[in-house]
């Protein structure tokens, strides 16, 4: 029985009958022995002689060969640790965290202001009330503020030319303003934490693929669902901060705020966030027989003719959350000026009571 045809051998020949390789050549590149191709181009001439097998024709086309073709190669493991290493190098570079512990070592009340939405920057802005509300908390003791995000209005594209029309400093020197203000909130003591929101971070992100801003690591910045760990004095409290919460009522301005402490946190006390610009809202209840907080913090940016149109007229205001070191206990105010004088009233009793008679 004759032995079957290698195919490889046969190809091997076929390219040096055809005059595109010589028997050295078509060995190397089909990996075979010249003897092999020899013997096949032999035989397949005498094939051709008595008939049995078509004679190449003289016009047939010959196609490239390629000498030095790369194949990819990829070993999986090697790949694996690439992309584990990369993943390192990316995690280690971050700015950010998921949760933050934040200590204010005090035996007197305090007073945190969630604070949102300046868009500084914007011809639609108030920079009047908000460099009131700058120096008054600076000269203010035993205030601190969270920063909810939307510092600046860094419109760099938009579905309205509007909004990048509408701007009264150009978005890079809107970053460097605001990088001085958190500089000068840090080195007084102020700022606790600040978290990511949509015209800071994800138009950045957009653009660039996002940015690591230098401010960002002035403080502890939460980069999504921020959790917070704030002790006065001896007692803890449990922040839960987040620009915007899924999530929206017409009737409820903190459902988001509600339905977030619900379903991805029950044990937070206070709920913060800010974005939509119809704060300030705030609303004391009890979940799972504990007192909750959930706030709404407004805007500076009170005449934006987009949020006029689909949301109604922006109402302006600096709400305040008072905090005992001593029992957990909270109180949240509507205006920051009642929380403070509330604070005032009780720190003095409470000295007074100390005092023997």
């Amino acid at each position: 029985m004759m032995a079957p045809r290698d195919p490889i051998i046969d190809e091997a020949a076929e390219s040096v009958l055809t005059g595109r390789m010589s028997n050295a050549e078509a060995s190397k590149h089909f990996g075979v022995p010249k003897s092999s191709i020899s013997t096949r181009v032999a035989i397949d001439r005498m094939e051709r002689l008595a008939g049995l097998k078509d004679e190449p024709k003289d016009d047939e086309h010959v196609p490239p060969i390629f000498e030095d073709l790369h194949l990819p190669e990829l070993d999986i493991w090697e790949a694996f640790n690439a992309i584990e290493s990369t993943q390192e190098v990316v995690t280690k570079a971050a700015v950010g965290q998921h949760e933050a512990r934040i200590t204010v070592k005090t035996q007197e009340p305090i007073v945190v202001v969630p604070t949102s939405d300046w868009h500084l920057g914007s011809y639609a802005t108030d920079h009047d009330s908000f460099q009131k509300h700058l120096r008054y908390v600076l000269s203010t003791p035993h205030l601190y503020l969270i920063d909810l995000g939307d510092n600046i209005d860094n419109f760099t594209q938009f579905k309205s030319a509007e909004a990048i029309l509408g701007q009264a400093l150009p978005p890079k020197v809107q970053k460097l303003l605001l990088a001085k203000i958190l500089k000068t909130l840090v080195d007084n003591g102020k700022l606790l934490a600040r978290c990511w929101s949509n015209h800071v971070e994800e138009f950045d992100e957009r653009i660039f693929g996002g940015q690591n801003e230098a401010f960002n690591e002035l403080c502890p910045y939460l980069r999504d669902d921020g959790r917070l760990f704030l002790k006065v004095g001896e007692v803890e409290y449990k922040f839960f901060v987040k620009h915007k919460f899924s999530g929206r009522s017409i009737y409820h301005v903190n459902h988001g705020n509600k339905r977030a402490n619900r379903l991805d946190w029950p044990d937070a006390d206070i709920v913060l966030s800010g974005d939509t610009h119809d704060g300030p809202e705030h609303d004391e209840y009890n979940y799972n027989g504990q007192p909750r907080l959930a706030m709404k913090a407004s805007t500076f940016k009170t005449e934006d003719i987009r949020s006029r149109r689909y949301y109604g007229k922006v109402v302006p205001g600096i709400q305040g959350i008072v905090l005992f070191p001593d029992e957990k206990k909270f109180v949240g105010f509507r205006r920051v000026e009642d929380a403070i004088s509330f604070r005032a009233v009780y720190a003095k009793e409470s000295v007074a009571s100390q005092v023997p008679t």
